[in-house]
């Protein structure tokens, strides 16, 4: 049987698809990953506590999910990339699927330094950096 959980990460894309065979899963993968934040870019402040928002790595684990076969990053938005460190903090990676993969050892990019970049180019950098920062925080959470 094919499940499809669309998470309520509040502020972004996070899909998990499952397959489930006799109550076993047989297959797990993430699509995005949500914001770092439940709280939405367009509507800033507090978070209604009657909110059904959730992060996809407290998803993961309230579904009892411990490993994932491949997590899918669509594209470098804060919206798609920025959940992927408490992702890593709840399951072990086997595959991770992305555009850009930063090599070992890379250190952490500056999107708020005098570096005569756009807001729209900040973003995309600030994004990247969030990616790799949760890679470099979790270093042998994902196999390949």
């Amino acid at each position: 049987m094919l499940v499809l959980d669309f998470i309520n990460v509040g502020n972004g894309d996070s899909t998990l698809v499952r397959e489930i065979e006799n109550g076993e899963q047989k297959f797990a993968m993430l699509v995005d990953c949500g914001h770092d934040s439940l709280v939405r870019d367009d509507h800033p402040g507090e978070l209604d506590p009657r909110s059904q928002r959730i992060y996809a790595g407290d998803f993961l684990k309230k579904q009892g999910v411990v490993r994932l076969d491949k997590v899918l990053l669509t594209h470098f938005h804060r919206d798609h990339t920025g959940g992927l460190g408490r992702v890593l903090e709840s399951v072990a990676v086997d595959e991770l699927l992305a555009t850009y993969i930063p090599p070992a050892g890379a250190g952490p990019l500056e999107p708020d330094g005098d570096n005569g970049l756009s807001k729209a180019a900040r973003n995309a950098v600030r994004c990247a950096d969030l990616y790799a920062g949760a890679l470099r925080e979790h270093p042998g959470r994902v196999e390949g």
